[in-house]
């Protein structure tokens, strides 16, 4: 490698482009791969700009079929940084293109990597829902099926469907070999649902590859909900009538609908009124009451799944805990629950109980906890990194904190930065970065974003100030303040761009101005920005709590004093309801002569 090319950063993305499609395939690699870690070195000394990145510009003007040969060469853990790790997001027709012109050992490879933790399988079933199937038939050979189970997960039922009939016959029979191991009816009629989504002759196919419990199994799955007894009301109609029918009835209603939609509609109800039709179902039926308790909670791999050993599940969410806490389990029914659940299953669960009450099952079950540290701290090593603090007046320890983490793949350096606070002591205070004197309509922002984006320039900290955005630094020092963090997420240049990319119109989003704050803001008691966008939201009270949790809109209140309550969420248009839209559904509704569109934004309803 010659001293041009020794430091891939200081070149342009024509001259890396042209270097990479011309070099040696090796020595591209070589190349592209540094050019990886010498951002990830930026990014750690936080000297790369959003939407500077390079590697994003590479991988959207080379060859797709030149992209997947250098990517081939790469370490897996380089390759999903390369195609999902950026600040500038690539179009995910160019990541299908690229996966599947890659070596299918490798692109299984990445799936399987994708399909580790909360976000990267959300980013990678977007992808893997449009793959066509001569990328994924042979891709699938190698891909475990815990991978495939768990990216389905992200994906709604038909689209579940779609990828089903594209994997190959192999691989859809691990898939649902995988599913009904689970001895759960819930994943029976799971696997039900997406062999109906083959031909007869290769359903038929698939039925004979499988074992004969596993045949018993799914037919008991494929018999679920037959009868259902509310098929055409929505959700919320359901969870409506669960909570208010008397329990013998809304035990029955739940006994005979489909199980999916059971577990569905009992994450939503308040956890005394499941806990509360589950010991009434317990009383009937035990196995089923366990079956949708243990399905309740959403599951996420820990690690790369390997061959040779059990997929390392966790739970990523677990509302069945809830429900124990709520449940009397001195009555035999509870009783019979707990015994019906898989023990591994349990344990995962006891692990989000209170300590009095993984005492109060384990006293009822005659076992004793294990001892062993959580699941998820068995399969990461950590410790081998060092620690510094330090005490600041006023109510302040900063601990500084370098760690290796052992994350299978690979050994990943951590750090972090800590500030400890005495609530007693200190004031916490939340401040918009947006100065309201300034602050700019997109659709205003955007006439002067046009100039940027046709130079290929990105706005400097002048041209945000004129639209009314406030450096951190300056912040701190108009308050007077200790420290202060960037604690929200905003519309900024980059969702602009990426907006035109998508074929958006971000200035006719009506209300929205450039900076504004996507999460829910409260200052001082005072909400400035309402929770639209169904994100996370870290709240500190005045009495000195804090607590982490998403929030979401369940009604306005309009300027006549009408209180305003939501029909349903991101669902299409009927007559006579009222149906709210976040983020998750897209920026644009569909007109209909039978409704009128608002928006709501910045405290005002849009027309």
């Amino acid at each position: 490698m010659n001293d041009e090319a020794s430091r891939p950063t200081e070149l342009s993305v024509e001259q890396l482009t042209s270097l990479m499609s011309e070099s040696d395939v090796k020595r591209a690699a070589w190349l592209f791969g540094r050019l990886i870690e010498e951002e990830d070195e930026l990014v750690r000394a936080n000297l790369l700009k959003p939407y500077e990145d390079r590697v994003p510009q590479v991988l959207r003007v080379l060859p797709p079929a030149r992209a997947a040969a250098l990517l081939d060469l790469l370490p897996i853990g380089k390759v999903k940084r390369a195609l999902f790790g950026n600040y500038t997001r690539i179009p995910d027709d160019r990541l299908r293109a690229i996966i599947a012109a890659m070596a299918p050992e490798q692109g299984a490879r990445l799936l399987e990597a994708m399909s580790i933790g909360v976000d990267a399988p959300r980013e990678m079933a977007r992808v893997l829902a449009g793959l066509p199937q001569a990328a994924l038939v042979p891709l699938s050979q190698t891909l475990h099926p815990a991978a495939v189970i768990r990216l389905l997960t992200e994906l709604e039922p038909q689209e579940q469907q779609q990828v089903y009939v594209r994997l190959g016959e192999t691989a859809a029979v691990a898939v649902l070999e995988a599913l009904l191991a689970e001895e759960n009816l819930v994943y029976a009629a799971w696997a039900a649902h997406l062999l109906q989504a083959l031909e007869p002759s290769a359903r038929a196919a698939i039925e004979a590859r499988l074992g004969e419990n596993l045949r018993e199994m799914l037919a008991r799955g494929s018999a679920c909900g037959m009868v259902d007894p509310l098929p055409t009301q929505a959700l919320r109609e359901v969870r409506l009538f669960l909570e208010e029918a008397p329990p013998e009835t809304a035990v029955t209603v739940l006994r005979e609908m489909h199980p999916s939609r059971a577990v569905q509609t009992l994450r939503t109800i308040p956890a005394a009124r499941g806990a509360a039709l589950l010991q009434d179902l317990a009383a009937q039926d035990p196995d089923l009451a366990a079956d949708l308790l243990e399905a309740m909670n959403s599951r996420i791999l820990l690690r790369p799944p390997r061959a040779d050993t059990a997929p390392a599940w966790w739970l990523g969410d677990c509302p069945a805990a809830a429900i124990l806490e709520a449940m009397d389990l001195t009555q035999p029914a509870s009783q019979a629950l707990l015994r019906a659940l898989r023990p591994e299953q349990l344990e995962l669960i006891l692990q989000h109980l209170s300590p009095q009450r993984q005492a109060d099952i384990n006293g009822i079950l005659e076992t004793a906890q294990s001892g062993h540290l959580p699941f998820s701290l068995d399969v990461l090593a950590v410790g081998r990194g060092r620690r510094k603090s330090r005490r600041v007046d006023g109510g302040f320890r900063w601990v500084h904190i370098e760690e290796q983490l052992d994350v299978g793949a690979r050994v990943k350096p951590v750090i972090i930065d800590l500030l400890e606070i005495e609530l007693e002591q200190v004031r916490l205070e939340a401040w918009m970065a947006v100065d309201e004197k300034t602050a700019m309509p997109v659709s205003q922002a955007a006439e002067v974003f046009e100039e940027y984006r046709r130079t290929g320039r990105r706005p400097g900290g002048s041209a945000f100030a004129h639209m009314g955005l406030v450096q951190l630094s300056r912040a701190v020092e108009a308050a007077g303040a200790m420290a202060a963090i960037n604690g929200n997420f905003y519309f900024d240049y980059g969702h602009y761009i990426n907006g035109i990319t998508l074929g958006i119109d971000m200035a006719q989003v009506p209300g929205l101005f450039f900076g504004d704050p996507i999460g829910w803001f409260v200052s001082n008691g005072t909400e400035l920005i309402p929770p639209a966008f169904n994100r996370a939201a870290g709240v500190a009270t005045s009495q000195g709590g804090f607590y982490i949790d998403r929030v979401f809109m369940t009604d306005i209140t309009l300027p006549s004093g009408r209180r305003l309550r939501w029909d349903d969420l991101n669902r299409p248009k009927a007559p006579g309801r009222v149906i709210a839209y976040n983020s998750l559904f897209g920026y644009r509704t569909e007109r209909a002569d039978t409704h009128v569109d608002l928006a709501i934004a910045r405290g005002h309803i849009w027309a």
